[in-house]
C-alpha cells in the first residue's frame, strides 16, 4: 500500500518509494494513461500485461471456503454436494423440485 500511495503522488508517511524494479509499472501504466489512442492504449497495456506475466509476484485466486447445508433426514433426492458459484444459480441446477419428504 505505501507505493501505492507514492505511485498517487503523496510522498509523507505512509507512502514509500518503491525499488526500481518496481517503478517501472508506475511508469508503464502512466504510458497507458497518456497514449493517445485506442491503438496505442492497448499496446502500452499489452507490453505492461507481459511485464507482470515476465515476473509473476504472486498468484492471484481466492477461493471461497467450502460451505455447508443442514437436510432433515427424511428430506430425499438431495445430492451430497451441490456446486455454490454467484455463476452457478445455485441450488437451481439440482432440480430442487425433485426433493421430497419420506414418511
Amino acid at each position: 500500500m505505501a507505493w501505492a500511495y507514492w505511485g498517487g503522488g503523496q510522498t509523507a508517511s505512509p507512502a514509500e518509494e518503491p525499488p526500481a524494479n518496481i517503478k517501472k509499472y508506475f511508469d508503464a501504466f502512466a504510458k497507458v494513461k497518456a497514449s493517445p489512442t485506442f491503438e496505442a492504449q492497448t499496446k502500452a497495456m499489452n507490453e505492461l500485461l507481459q511485464m507482470s506475466a515476465d515476473d509473476f509476484f504472486c498468484i492471484g485466486i481466492s477461493t471461497m471456503p467450502a460451505g455447508y447445508g443442514i437436510v432433515k433426514n427424511n428430506m430425499q433426492n438431495v445430492p451430497k454436494s451441490i456446486i455454490n458459484s454467484w455463476s452457478y444459480p445455485s441450488p437451481a441446477p439440482v432440480n430442487t423440485f425433485t426433493f421430497f419428504y419420506s414418511k
